[in-house]
């Protein structure tokens, strides 16, 4: 989304009936004043959760002004503040910062334009993809947003089967290993015991 259209958004906003948080984008707060849906993976889901718990239909979820211009300045403020303590304060030669609230929803559109070119400019409310992506139905547009949810996470990154495979055929052997050694440390006591 964009700073002010999450800024926008109130808890009535939010579906929280299936099994991603579905987020409806009002038309009027929109670019391009067209209404989209798109959704918080399952790991934002989890922060986002119990902000929605103990607010009223209402109440803005992020926005910290009914004024949309002025929760947008006080988010871009607030994010400038924590990249500088964080350090990530490097800028392409244009002045513009390499990390930016901008550059996460690029990095979002690129990751889901991996899984079906055009999808993650449609749920970014790109017009020229608007098109294309209202053709599809909503479980279309959450199996697209699932299969890229892999590439969206921070925190909780899933192992592959293929990693998981490895491990459990490495944790088989490392058991092997500790049966024999504990066979051995089992004769080695009892050696001991019948010398004494």
């Amino acid at each position: 989304m964009r700073i002010t259209e999450a800024c926008s958004l109130r808890k009535r906003d939010f579906d929280t009936s299936g099994i991603r948080i579905k987020i409806n984008i009002p038309a009027k707060f929109t670019k391009n004043k067209q209404a989209r849906t798109t959704y918080l993976s399952k790991e934002a889901g989890n922060y986002v959760k119990p902000i929605l718990d103990r607010i009223n239909d209402d109440k803005l979820v992020f926005g910290t002004s009914e004024d949309p211009n002025c929760s947008k300045m006080n988010e871009i403020i607030r994010f400038t503040r924590v990249r500088e303590k964080a350090g990530f304060i490097e800028k392409y030669a244009s002045g513009t910062h390499k990390i930016s609230l901008h550059s996460f929803r690029a990095w979002f559109i690129s990751k889901c334009n991996r899984v079906d070119f055009g999808i993650g400019h449609a749920f970014a409310g790109h017009d020229l993809y608007m098109k294309q992506y209202d053709r599809h139905s909503e479980q279309d547009k959450l199996e697209f947003y699932l299969k890229a949810e892999q590439s969206l996470m921070i925190y909780d990154v899933p192992v592959n089967e293929n990693e998981m495979d490895d491990i459990r055929k490495k944790n088989e052997v490392l058991e092997e290993e500790v049966e024999r050694q504990r066979i051995v440390l089992e004769r080695v006591v009892k050696q001991l015991e019948n010398k004494s």
